[in-house]
């Protein structure tokens, strides 16, 4: 199916995270063990990936580097990095064979430290799954890439950039009259599942940098979404619900055109916006395109 990577690859995912040790906040984790001078690294995870791309520091590998580019998107991933197997189970001869003096990992491959570790220095950012403020680990995440290369300037305007666009975005709904907007953000898993993104997620984050009020009050994972059925998005009748892509027309309507999905109240009001991609888990740039993305759709514009 087109609208999600697949429930067996979120629930592999959330498995190997089971078989790591405790998630541990960024600020907790070890030193680097990186330089400045680090060229060719390869990287585990679309959100440092992405970090990477932003600061114009381009790896010679990538884990799912397919994915990325159908689910992330921007900043573009060059042709010419290698994939080096999946985020869940890296291909270790391809990491051997690009020859990297860095490898940027995460927590939830913790597993695989060692292994990775005998082909190359190691270092374990993790942006996404540790629970609490997931924004304010992204952005602690990025000073520590940019720490790490040498980039700090860089990774300073990138932050800076992402508050520059939650103004101007606020600004707008604000103009519009959509300030304080209610808005559940969720993502569709199958007909009758969806994720639904609530405190602590970068979409909360978003959300509330935007102006807007998360509409999702329940009890989240440490990766900040629910598992919930469609029903859930009654339950604030005057809310509008974004809908995270890429998503195809199909999955659209395989849950707000059943007649459960009719006779939501935003479905019946026309609060229902389907997003361009929109990746839920990533570092600055993908916030940004979120917030883009979510004040498009609610002005009813493309800016």
């Amino acid at each position: 199916m087109l609208f999600l990577p697949s429930i067996r690859r979120t629930v592999l995912a959330l498995f190997v995270a089971a078989l790591a040790a405790a998630p541990v906040a960024a600020g907790a984790q070890e030193p680097a063990t990186g330089t400045a001078s680090s060229q060719r690294i390869v990287v585990m995870e679309w959100a440092a990936l992405e970090t990477l791309l932003a600061l114009g520091r381009p790896p010679v590998g990538a884990a799912d580097a397919e994915g990325y580019r159908e689910w992330v998107g921007e900043p573009a991933l060059p042709e010419t990095v290698a994939g080096v197997g999946s985020r869940q189970e890296p291909n270790l001869e391809e990491i051997a064979r690009l020859k990297p003096d860095l490898v940027l990992s995460h927590a939830h491959l913790r597993p695989l430290k060692e292994k990775l570790a005998a082909l190359a220095p190691v270092e374990e950012i993790t942006f996404n799954g540790t629970g609490g403020d997931a924004y304010a680990t992204v952005v602690e995440c990025t000073r520590r890439i940019g720490d790490l290369l040498g980039e700090t300037g860089k990774a300073e305007a990138l932050i800076a950039s992402a508050d520059e666009t939650f103004g101007q975005e606020a600004k707008a709904l604000q103009s519009a009259g959509l300030a304080g907007r209610h808005v559940y953000f969720v993502r569709i898993i199958g007909p009758n599942a969806l994720r639904v993104h609530g405190k602590g997620s970068i979409a909360d984050t978003v959300l509330s940098r935007l102006g807007l009020t998360n509409a999702y009050p329940g009890d989240v994972n440490e990766w900040g979404f629910a598992l919930t059925e469609p029903s859930v998005l009654a339950e604030d009748p005057d809310a509008a619900i974004v809908v995270a892509g890429p998503v195809t027309d199909e999955a659209m309507a395989s849950v707000f055109a059943t007649p459960l999905g009719k006779a939501l109240p935003a479905v019946r009001a026309g609060r229902v916006h389907a997003l361009p991609i929109t990746w839920t888990f990533g570092g600055i740039d993908s916030a940004k395109t979120m917030a883009h993305a979510i004040a498009a759709a609610l002005t009813g514009t493309d800016r």
